[in-house]
């Protein structure tokens, strides 16, 4: 398998300049009709503004802790640690439902990984913030915390290529944290890399020519490496739809992959179940599933009745 590029951004970087007027991503809201967009250009506009503001405060080599709620500023916060050398940590945003526990694994990953700063939205660092003030010696008011959709635009003008190579780390996957401490995983640029081209490859998926359609959390695996980024590296489009959306009304997630051509798309089999069990038959008469080029069934065990 040849690849021509030596590290993910600069695979990154060829689609911006390949595809500048195309969608990329497209995040639908709960109700399933209304969206934003973001064009490739856009997308590249946002990543090296906000890579730029990291790259000024010195942060190359760096870890970033990413708390984000589903959202496209998770995307240009991921991509903008790739664009400048800061190493990205995804995790799960505290849930006020369980929030002792979500900060004890926030802060359990911010120790282990020795994170130097927080990017996440606006809207969440408010709410992160009263949270903490309830809460005492989660040490999460002691880092610096960035809104990163408040980041001015115009500052993409001052980014500058980061001195990366194949063995760079791109960023820490860590486990769920549910049975014991988060564990994570050193992923570096030639991991991504070849993983995002052997999915390709198995998938078949077209440059410029395929869509993938993800409900998967982005803190995920499948979410992020399977749909997020395979949608970016194969200059095609990501159409996503939030993991709350899909539970409330899964013919949203069906509806997708209707209106969308040479359709990639995965779920654990509770995914399809969901899909039998609330899918009323009426409804089924609006699909053209013929759309789906890929539909598979990954993680958990997969019920043959199901299939």
């Amino acid at each position: 398998m040849e690849i021509k590029f030596k590290t993910f951004t600069e695979a990154i970087e060829s689609k911006f300049k390949a595809y500048p007027d195309d969608i990329v991503y497209e995040y639908f809201f709960d109700d399933g009709k209304t969206s934003i967009k973001l064009t490739y250009s856009e997308l590249e506009k946002k990543v090296k503004a906000l890579a730029s503001v990291l790259q000024s405060k010195k942060l190359y080599g760096k870890r970033a802790l990413l708390l984000y709620a589903p959202s496209l500023d998770f995307i240009v916060s991921f991509l903008a640690c790739l664009f400048s050398g800061v190493i990205a940590v995804p995790a799960y945003p505290p849930e006020i439902q369980r929030i002792e526990h979500t900060l004890k694994r926030i802060k359990s990953i911010i120790l282990d990984s020795q994170t130097s700063i927080i990017l996440t939205s606006e809207d969440l660092y408010s709410q992160a913030q009263i949270l903490i003030s309830k809460i005492p010696n989660t040490g999460l008011d002691k880092i610096e915390w960035l809104s990163s959709d408040k980041v001015d635009t115009n500052l993409y003008e001052n980014w500058f290529f980061p001195d990366i190579n194949e063995k760079t780390t791109a960023f820490l996957q860590y486990t769920s944290g549910s049975t014991s401490n988060p564990k994570g995983v050193i992923i570096d640029q030639t991991n991504i890399l070849y993983n995002e081209e052997m999915i390709k490859i198995a998938l078949d998926n077209e440059e410029r020519n395929s869509t993938v359609v993800c409900w998967v959390p982005f803190y995920h695996d499948l979410g992020l490496i399977g749909h997020l980024l395979q949608g970016l590296y194969i200059g095609g489009k990501c159409v996503i739809m939030s993991p709350l959306a899909f539970l409330k009304n899964p013919y949203m997630w069906l509806k997708l992959m209707s209106d969308n051509k040479n359709v990639t798309s995965a779920g654990p089999n509770f995914s399809f179940e969901l899909c039998l069990k609330k899918i009323k038959p009426e409804l089924l008469e609006t699909l053209d599933l013929s759309n789906i080029k890929n539909l598979y069934n990954g993680a958990e065990p997969i019920n043959h009745k199901t299939v």
